[in-house]
């Protein structure tokens, strides 16, 4: 059976199959009762995928961080009015009905990223439909030379 894309999944979809790699999942620090995960297909698209933290045990007995499954029987739904990991419209939601089946994993990235540019960041500020890290930002050298103890 064909997969579908992540890019192609909309709120209210029939659960086609997609193929991913489970890039991160966490506990919502917002969304108290939700065990997030963080998908991407081959296409290097990513998802927000939701389940119910009274499922997290279920859940982390069948997804490992960096593996790769099918899966089949989750909803798709509206994405979040706020703190979503993604820019999408969509979500996935996860459940005890929910089929994972391992995969091959070397056509899928490894890694997700979603940059902005520093100089864009202002736009972001009181903005909190999308969540945006912050690493840090590089200004000047101010000083090329060797230190003190030579490293």
């Amino acid at each position: 059976m064909a997969c579908k894309s992540i890019s192609s999944i909309t709120a209210g979809d029939g659960a086609e199959p997609i193929e991913i790699r489970v890039i991160r999942k966490w506990l919502s620090f917002v969304y108290k009762e939700e065990y997030c995960f963080l998908f991407v297909d081959r296409e290097g698209t990513a998802i927000e995928a939701i389940g119910s933290k009274r499922d997290k045990a279920f859940l982390d007995a069948k997804l490992v961080l960096q593996s790769c499954y099918r899966v089949t029987n989750y909803l798709s739904a509206r994405a979040r009015q706020s703190h979503n990991v993604v820019p999408r419209a969509a979500t996935i939601k996860l459940g005890r009905g929910t089929h994972f089946t391992p995969i091959d994993d070397s056509p899928f990235p490894t890694n997700y990223f979603n940059f902005l540019l520093f100089n864009r960041l202002r736009d972001r500020e009181g903005n909190h439909f999308l969540l945006t890290d912050y690493i840090g930002r590089f200004d000047t050298i101010t000083s090329d030379g060797p230190t003190k103890t030579n490293k």
